[in-house]
């Protein structure tokens, strides 16, 4: 698998919520060592600031911490369409739009979270078509920009991750223009 697409793809598991990694935290830094080369300096000082977070902290906190960022705070929603369009009409038919896209891609969603979720979004984009994968981050690269900007007002340790994002979003969208 290609390294951006595998970053987007752990990224997608790093936004999830943290039991999903807490207990695999050493593993998954261990396979990036790896894999990161000495260019890849922006990605590693990133991971680095937010794996420091996780190891220094106990789950407990982490979990709350997460909570408080994502689920309860509407600034900060995991779920992009939501800062775009609130609760409006928009919103739906963005949606619907969205997993429409998902499904003429043939990837198919499990579970019960919407389309717009970020983590879905990083895991489609690590294994979609990059005709499909570049439509869906340019559709969402403001809210992502948005969401970073939040995160860092509040000194909030997730930063890292969705500054990581953004930077991995324009050096996908470089690399498309180029070709």
């Amino acid at each position: 698998m290609d390294k951006t697409l595998y970053l987007f793809k752990l990224l997608s598991v790093l936004l999830q919520y943290p039991t999903c990694y807490l207990r695999e935290i050493a593993l998954l830094k261990e396979e990036l060592t790896g894999m990161l080369t000495a260019e890849d300096v922006v990605v590693k000082k990133h991971l680095d600031t937010f794996f420091a977070y996780v190891e220094s902290g106990n789950a407990e906190d982490i979990c709350e911490e997460y909570v408080q960022t994502f689920d309860v705070a509407e600034k900060t929603t995991l779920y992009l369409t939501y800062p775009m369009y609130g609760d409006e009409r928009e919103r739906g038919e963005t949606l619907v739009k969205l997993k429409a896209m998902y499904r003429d891609s043939d990837c198919f969603i499990k579970g019960e979270e919407l389309p717009d979720y970020l983590p879905l979004i990083l895991e489609y984009v690590s294994v979609a078509p990059q005709e499909g994968a570049g439509k869906v981050l340019k559709l969402f690269k403001k809210p992502i920009h948005q969401l970073q900007l939040e995160l860092e007002s509040q000194n909030s340790p997730f930063a890292a991750v969705i500054e990581l994002v953004k930077y991995l979003l324009n050096q996908w969208q470089a690399t498309e223009k180029a070709s």
